[in-house]
């Protein structure tokens, strides 16, 4: 966890020895793991911890929808199609819509990872939407979407730490919130429940569905239905 530090700054040091274990983000599809330090919810723009044990990588040539930058920390990372090999004290820059990759971590590996904007213009297959960081919007043959997601019983407080952790991942992914994060949604037998609502732009709905399933509040949900509006 980053140290709080002194009141009358509004620095953040954040120590990657103390860092809790369960605060780092896991891939369901690739073994990798990854810990946010800072993203910036206007813009997308995010510096991670990234670490890749011995023989893990990403799995396919990509490109991303900002400039990417990396420095590695420890091990051996390359880029296998240019043959670019990140060792401790390596800096990597890749522009943006320029195609790269695969990787692969020929050792452990711990990199730091900086995007100057939003990472992608589409989900990967490998990243959720708890992984992943900011989509573009703006990018052509997008839609927009409204996310409606009810719940089982009732919602947390908003001060409660499951609140927070809803409403980063509201401004990571770009959304709108609809109304309150406290609202009453209808059902169409015309009973009623608590639930969540906001609108949502992505590269396609089945795209909108993979991000709302990453809602930190989804296992509170006892549906979430996804509507494209545009």
């Amino acid at each position: 966890m980053p140290d709080e530090g002194s009141s009358m700054t509004e620095e953040i040091l954040t120590r990657i020895s103390q860092i809790d274990p369960d605060d780092w983000q896991t891939f369901d599809k690739l073994d990798l793991k990854q810990y946010v330090l800072w993203e910036h919810p206007q813009t997308g723009a995010s510096i991670a911890l990234l670490d890749f044990p011995k023989g893990s990588g990403i799995p396919t040539k990509h490109s991303h929808a900002s400039n990417q930058f990396m420095y590695c920390l420890e091990g051996r990372y390359e880029y296998t199609d240019s043959k670019l090999v990140l060792q401790p004290g390596s800096f990597y820059a890749n522009p943006k819509d320029h195609p790269h990759g695969p990787t692969l971590a020929h050792e452990r590996s711990l990199l730091i990872e900086i995007y100057d904007g939003p990472h992608y213009y589409e989900m990967p297959s490998y990243h959720t939407g708890r992984t992943i960081g900011r989509i573009d919007a703006d990018r052509p043959g997008g839609v927009r979407c409204l996310v409606i997601a009810r719940a089982k019983n009732a919602l947390p407080e908003p001060d409660d730490d499951l609140m927070k952790s809803h409403r980063m991942f509201l401004d990571r992914v770009g959304a709108e919130a609809v109304g309150t994060t406290r609202g009453i949604l209808c059902r169409g037998n015309g009973s009623s429940s608590e639930g969540i609502g906001y609108f949502l732009d992505a590269a396609t709905i089945e795209e909108a569905r993979a991000i709302a399933d990453g809602d930190p509040l989804s296992g509170k949900y006892s549906d979430i239905e996804v509507y494209r509006l545009t």
